[in-house]
């Protein structure tokens, strides 16, 4: 891993600027939920910016024309949890736990269209979340839509000089 200081939010923005194009052919608004101040967090850029790319190119497939995919982001203690919502039509309870596999698709949930892809996207997310020393989850109930988290520990707060970095923690 390359890891460096990367402020959240403009990662963040970068995803959607990148991505938005993509969920407004298919009709779906691709909206952005992050505190201004969040800051930075350590880690390696491109690797993050490849699991935001499966995890929205998943939500786009499985949300309806009129949906939302929401990506979000919030600090918690030592704790930095990113994620991307959407108001799709969910996945069954007993499909969810086997599709951070290698090679496993989804291919009999109501609605859906048949991947293209290898079935390789969320066993990549979670090695890549793993290099991070991190964890994913997955929510998901059918029919309401599903939310794919990740949790990456923050290294200690270092201080910044001026103009360097983003401020920890919340203004009050």
């Amino acid at each position: 891993l390359e890891k460096t200081e990367t402020a959240v939010r403009a990662l963040l923005s970068d995803m959607q600027d990148l991505t938005g194009s993509w969920a407004q052919k298919a009709g779906i608004k691709l909206v952005l939920s992050c505190p201004e101040d969040i800051g930075t967090a350590l880690l390696d850029e491109r690797r993050i910016k490849q699991v935001f790319i499966n995890l929205i190119r998943n939500a786009i497939a499985s949300t309806p024309d009129g949906g939302t995919i929401t990506l979000a982001a919030e600090k918690q203690k030592n704790l930095l949890t990113l994620s991307v919502s959407d108001t799709g039509r969910g996945i069954a309870a007993e499909d969810q736990e086997r599709l951070f596999k290698p090679f496993e698709k989804i291919t009999k949930t109501p609605g859906a269209t048949p991947s293209s892809g290898a079935g390789l996207g969320l066993a990549l997310v979670s090695n890549i979340v793993k290099m991070h020393n991190g964890s994913v989850r997955l929510e998901s109930r059918e029919t309401k839509g599903t939310t794919v988290s990740f949790t990456l520990p923050l290294s200690p707060a270092k201080k910044t000089t001026a103009g360097k970095g983003a401020p920890h923690g919340k203004k009050t």
